[in-house]
């Protein structure tokens, strides 16, 4: 699976993303925060901004985090995955996106 390596903090509820997988893009969680209750205190910027990477994963202080696959298919702009089996074809995408460089995003 996927872990993020390395994070950087680009405004708004925008994150910059690198993955071990040497992809990299920004992952807009304007909608995750909002729709979500845990992570409504994302929405205070001064704190979403505070982003770390930790055991392949993106936290916060007060001991919140989500999942490297989820930030994946946000920074990549696939299909949200419920199952194991959905990251790993959104990771697969990724491997064909980055094999042809011409291929369309999904």
């Amino acid at each position: 699976m996927v872990h993020v390596i390395a994070v950087k903090y680009v405004g708004g509820l925008n994150l910059d993303l690198e993955f071990d997988d040497e992809t990299v893009g920004v992952a807009d969680l304007q909608q995750l925060v909002e729709r979500v209750p845990l992570f409504a205190q994302l929405a205070d910027q001064s704190l979403f901004a505070r982003a770390f990477v930790e055991d392949g994963r993106v936290c916060w202080p007060g001991d919140l985090d989500i999942s490297p696959e989820r930030l994946y298919a946000l920074a990549h702009h696939l299909p949200m995955p419920d199952t194991l089996e959905q990251a790993k074809a959104n990771e697969r995408t990724m491997r064909r996106r980055e094999s042809k460089p011409g291929l369309p995003p999904v």
